[in-house]
């Protein structure tokens, strides 16, 4: 076996059992789960709050849940997939690879986490 098979049967093999651990085991029941540092020394939910939560909740077929824990995060899911696409059909479509990587989806993307960040601790989300 060539070393990027050894490589990528690792990796599958190790996003099996993350996948497989947060299916079956609810973050906010166990304590091997990392907790968020920003939110236990601050008080206040960084952007990420709730993402464990929301992929345990997706695992198991809880989408509503999923977005009740971390809207952002299901919404990032969209996005990632959005530019995957862009980034496998790039020579294909160049336009859609160009717009999807200009500054100004970019930065309209920063400003949609910070708003987020910002209105979840305003109205306690």
């Amino acid at each position: 076996m060539t070393r990027r098979i050894i490589i990528i049967a690792i990796a599958a093999i190790l996003a099996v059992a993350f996948l497989l651990t947060y299916m079956f085991f609810d973050p906010s029941a166990y304590d091997i789960f990392p907790k968020c540092q920003f939110l236990m020394f601050t008080g206040w939910k960084c952007p990420g709050c709730g993402s464990q939560r929301a992929i345990h909740a997706l695992l198991n077929g809880q989408v509503w849940e999923a977005v009740k824990f971390n809207a952002i995060f299901v919404l990032s899911l969209a996005i990632v997939a959005v530019y995957v696409y862009g980034e496998v059909t790039k020579c294909k479509h160049p336009a859609f690879y160009r717009l999807i990587n200009s500054r100004t989806v970019i930065y309209s993307l920063l400003a949609m986490y910070i708003a987020w960040w910002i209105l979840r601790n305003v109205f306690n989300w």
